[in-house]
C-alpha cells in the first residue's frame, strides 16, 4: 500500500539545451515525508539531500496522492484525477486485464514530440495485460524494470494467489519497441542497486545532443521489508536507536 508517494524532481540544464532542459524524475515508494535527513538527522540520505538542494532542483512542501500505487502514478503520468481515469479504486493485480485507459495521453509521449529522448527504469505499476500498456507503448523508447508492484527485492519474482493456486514468475524486463525479454542476470540483486546501475548506464549512452526525460521509479521503501546488504545497518543506519525504525531505514 502506498502510504505516501515522494518525488524529486531534478532539471539540469545543459549549455546546447536550455531551451529545453533535461529532467531526471525519481519517486520512491512508501517513503514518508520524515525519512530524509534535513528532516530526520538520525537519517543518513546525503544523495537525496544533495538532489534535493541542487539550485536547479523543484521542491514542493505540499503535495497530495492517492495511499496505494496505481492511482497515484496513474495521476501522475496523465494530469488527471484518478477517478476520471477509473483507476481510484486499487492496484492493477498481475492477472487484471485492464490498464489506465489509451486515450488518455501519458507526458512522456508529449515530451517525444519535443525532441525529448525518454527513459523509465523501475517499478511501473500501471497496466500490463496487453503490449498497449506497457511504458515502450505510453511514451518511453526505453525500459527496465518491473511491469507490478511487491517483487522480491534479490529474486525480482512477483506472486499472485488465485484461489488454491499461487502464480508466481519473474517481473524484471528489458524493454523497447523493437525487442521484449525477460532478464534473469540480475537475480541475487538488491532491486534498489539495479536500478540504479541501469539508471547510470541509460544515462552515459544518451545523445548529449538531444535533452532527456528519465523516471527512476524505485521499489524502495515498498514491501516486502528485505534489507538490503549488511552494510547498510552499519553505514545508514547506526544513529537510530529504535529496532523497527532501523529496520525499516
Amino acid at each position: 500500500m502506498l502510504s505516501a508517494l515522494v518525488s524529486v524532481i531534478v532539471v539540469v540544464l545543459t549549455v546546447d539545451a536550455v531551451r529545453r532542459p533535461n529532467i531526471l524524475l525519481i519517486v520512491a515508494d512508501d517513503h514518508g515525508w520524515n525519512d530524509v535527513d534535513w528532516h530526520d538527522p538520525t537519517l543518513n540520505t546525503p544523495n537525496l539531500n544533495t538532489l534535493a538542494h541542487d539550485e536547479h532542483t523543484v521542491q514542493l512542501d505540499y503535495a497530495y496522492v492517492n495511499q496505494v500505487c496505481s492511482p497515484t502514478r496513474s495521476a501522475l503520468f496523465s494530469g488527471y484525477y484518478p477517478y476520471h481515469l477509473g483507476t481510484q479504486h486499487y492496484v492493477f493485480e498481475w492477472l487484471e486485464p485492464s490498464g489506465v485507459p489509451l486515450e488518455y495521453i501519458f507526458f512522456p509521449e508529449k515530451l517525444k514530440t519535443l525532441g525529448y529522448n525518454t527513459y523509465m527504469v523501475g517499478k511501473w505499476h500501471l497496466g500490463y495485460c496487453k503490449h498497449e500498456f506497457l511504458p515502450t507503448r505510453r511514451g518511453f523508447e526505453k525500459f527496465r524494470g518491473y511491469y507490478g508492484g511487491s517483487e522480491n527485492y534479490y529474486t525480482h519474482e512477483a506472486s499472485q494467489d488465485e484461489g488454491e493456486v499461487t502464480v508466481r514468475g519473474l517481473d524484471y524486463f528489458q524493454d523497447t519497441r523493437q525487442s521484449f525479454a525477460a532478464d534473469w542476470s540480475k537475480t541475487g540483486l538488491y532491486s534498489t542497486e539495479v536500478f540504479t546501475n541501469e539508471t547510470i548506464t541509460l544515462l552515459q549512452n544518451h545523445d548529449k545532443k538531444r535533452p532527456f526525460f528519465f523516471y527512476l521509479a524505485f521499489q524502495a521503501v515498498h514491501s516486502p521489508l528485505q534489507m538490503p546488504p549488511s552494510r547498510y545497518m552499519e553505514e545508514k543506519c547506526s544513529k537510530i536507536t529504535r529496532k523497527n525504525r532501523q529496520i525499516y531505514c
